[in-house]
């Protein structure tokens, strides 16, 4: 009986000594993989923001040429009469009938004949009907255009009445200005009648100062 008791008391210490071994141990550390872990990056949200946007560059087109546009003479005072090649000065005179305003380079653009004439001068007056007539003769259908200066309106539409009808009235409103520029002047005109023809193209072709009677110079220049 006391051998059981000593046999049962042995036992039950062995499984105690066994249990406390079991519980008094630690895990061990496992052992890091050699493969690194991919990080995967954070993804940042663009929350846009109204009524703002990026500054943009505007640069600026240059003005397209003008269609149809031509270049014209200057306005200077010349010394001398307008010549062959040169062009006539885009300079302001009045058309009879709507006395509105008009450059000579625009109205005068083909082939014509511009008559500069006083009307105090008496010769210059007997000569216009002589030129009109001559033009008409040697060109059929030619523009003639006298052009009056010196002089004011009322005495311009006066010595219309008295003009060839084949005559285009002009008046230059700057005529009785000798300070400033006027017709004359950027003509270089400095008698009258003063005969100026122009080309198919517009430009002058001949000019000369004065007229006789029996004047030979228009004609050749209306029959080339």
């Amino acid at each position: 009986m006391k051998v059981s008791i000593v046999l049962l008391a042995a036992v039950l210490m062995t499984a105690v000594v066994q249990n406390s071994v079991v519980a008094g141990q630690t895990a061990k550390p496992g052992k890091a993989s050699a493969k690194p872990q991919a990080k995967t990056p954070p993804v940042k949200r663009t929350v846009p923001v109204k009524g703002k946007s990026a500054t943009e560059k505007v640069t600026p087109k240059p003005n397209p040429p003008v269609s149809g546009s031509k270049s014209k003479a200057p306005l200077a005072v010349r010394e001398l009469l307008i010549t062959a090649g040169d062009v006539l000065p885009a300079y302001d005179i009045v058309r009879y009938g709507d006395s509105k305003k008009i450059d000579l380079a625009s109205l005068v653009t083909g082939s014509a004949v511009i008559v500069l004439y006083h009307p105090g001068s008496k010769p210059a007056m007997r000569a216009l009907s002589q030129i009109a007539s001559t033009a008409a003769k040697s060109k059929p259908g030619i523009k003639v255009y006298a052009l009056c200066v010196r002089t004011d309106e009322a005495v311009w539409k006066a010595s219309v009445k008295t003009l060839p009808a084949t005559m285009l009235p002009l008046w230059d409103p700057a005529g009785r200005k000798d300070a400033g520029i006027n017709a004359r002047k950027v003509l270089g005109c400095d008698a009258y009648p003063t005969v100026i023809v122009t080309d198919l193209d517009g430009k002058v072709r001949d000019a000369f100062a004065g007229w006789f009677s029996g004047d030979r110079r228009l004609a050749p220049l209306l029959s080339e």
